[in-house]
């Protein structure tokens, strides 16, 4: 009896562990399954259904498509690529995951609810048979698995930033087994990011993958064709990113539409590397270009912005005082011109260096605006323009612009240009940096980088438009 008791308590605490970290696991999942994750999918749905100009396959620019250099070949393992929703939703033509998905890999968002539980259901029936490629603590080496009596059936890829892939391992099923490669390296496969510090040494997960099947010991012809296709891969960005490979947005345009009509009909398919998890569904009526709402009112109003800016300082100068009016002993409102002025000059520049990420230009109109009241001061006073009203201190020709600016106080001047370009604007810019940073990390990240290329896109075409005019 006393026998029994013992081993019923045994038992009970197993079936408490097993509780525990059923519940943890729950709680994972419910981390990743945020508003976010589903909104990621959605995104990659929405790239699938409108690629623009890029290959669903392999988020090339079409001119550089890399799908028909692709091997044709059936792995023996079982290979599932589990991607960080941020990672899937920016479908990064960096991103070398989607080389598996062309080899026939499966494609589960990680985040998405369905994804979740259709992947912890495949998991559950064959633990001891599924390995996942992470370099954890316990994890084994790949040539020690390729050794076992039953090499792994499923392989499971991570795919995502560093912090990323260690949340999904955490939310994976502890009892799977962890293997790591010993022998890929950049210099053999090359790399479409750069890693810094402790991180220069890292591979991207397609190489990762081809070491894999090296140090696994599948079939030679097989490991040949991987390396093949991850060289092929690694080619066309180069190309793509090369100097030859900067399409002009009207080409890229053209290719992209006339791929999309060329492979419309098995794009459904690849959305899920081989097995359509989500059935993916063209809309005809909504064929045109799917912007979120916030993203579309903020191309309007910068489109709205540029030419107005434009147009104030023209109006002004024409209508409101027209400068073929104004006689020799007339004042020209100075502080009009000066305001205007510096409106149309930015408008000008925002125009031709659109190319700058919006966060440096933040820094850099703030910049450029402390110059240019600096500088406009001094001819101020270099002109003896004066003010209208007069001042205290100094008769009419004398008076300064503004009193902070004093350029009879020389030392005065030098103090607060120093405090304010020395000391105020660079702390202005880490200020703003942190604040960009802050808001970045409440899942943000995705939305500006979005924003930011697709306002750049419109400004890179309205150039195009400008020289072609011009030419």
């Amino acid at each position: 009896m006393l026998h029994d008791g013992v081993s019923g308590g045994h038992e009970s605490q197993e079936e408490t562990a097993r509780a525990d970290e059923e519940c943890c696991q729950r709680e994972a999942a419910q981390r990743f399954q945020t508003p976010r994750a589903a909104k990621c999918w959605a995104m990659y749905c929405a790239f699938l259904a409108n690629p623009g100009v890029k290959c669903p396959r392999c988020w090339r620019v079409t001119t550089y498509c890399c799908c028909a250099a692709m091997p044709s070949l059936k792995l023996r393992p079982h290979v599932i690529v589990l991607f960080h929703h941020e990672e899937l939703g920016q479908h990064s033509a960096t991103n070398t995951a989607v080389l598996l998905l062309l080899l026939g890999a499966d494609l589960f968002c990680c985040g998405h609810p369905e994804h979740d539980e259709r992947l912890q259901a495949l998991l559950r029936e064959d633990v001891a048979g599924t390995a996942v490629l992470f370099p954890s603590a316990d994890a084994l080496p790949a040539a020690a698995l390729a050794e076992a009596a039953q090499p792994p059936r499923r392989i499971v890829i991570l795919d995502g930033g560093w912090a990323q892939c260690k949340k999904m391992n955490q939310w994976l099923d502890p009892a799977l087994p962890r293997c790591v490669v010993e022998t890929a390296t950049r210099e053999e496969f090359g790399a479409t990011r750069r890693y810094r510090g402790a991180q220069s040494g890292r591979v991207q997960t397609a190489s990762a993958f081809a070491a894999l099947c090296r140090e696994l010991r599948e079939d030679p012809q097989d490991v040949q064709a991987v390396a093949q296709g991850l060289s092929a891969f690694m080619s066309s960005f180069e190309a793509q990113m090369g100097p030859a490979g900067r399409l002009t947005v009207l080409e890229q345009r053209e290719a992209g539409q006339q791929h999309l009509s060329e492979n419309r009909d098995d794009v459904v398919e690849q959305s899920a590397g081989g097995v359509a998890l989500l059935p993916v569904r063209y809309d005809e009526e909504k064929e045109g270009s799917q912007l979120p709402d916030p993203v579309s009112a903020g191309v309007a109003i910068f489109s709205l912005a540029q030419p107005l800016s434009f147009l104030s300082m023209v109006f002004y100068w024409t209508v409101e005082k027209p400068i073929w009016a104004i006689q020799s002993e007339d004042l020209p409102d100075y502080l009009g011109f000066f305001v205007h002025c510096i409106s149309w000059l930015l408008t000008l520049i925002s125009l031709f260096c659109s190319r700058i990420p919006f966060s440096c230009q933040h820094g850099g109109w703030v910049l450029m605006f402390g110059v240019a009241y600096l500088v406009f001061s001094f001819m101020h006073y270099c002109l003896k323009i004066g003010l209208p009203q007069g001042c205290t201190g100094y008769v009419q020709p004398e008076c300064p612009i503004y009193e902070v600016l004093d350029w009879h106080k020389p030392e005065d001047v030098a103090t607060v240009s120093f405090l304010t370009l020395g000391v105020a604007f660079p702390t202005a810019i880490i200020l703003y940096s942190w604040m960009v940073h802050l808001r970045d990390s409440c899942d943000g990240k995705a939305d500006l980088r979005e924003m930011d290329d697709i306002i750049r896109r419109q400004m890179e075409a309205l150039q195009d438009q400008l020289c072609n005019i011009v030419v």
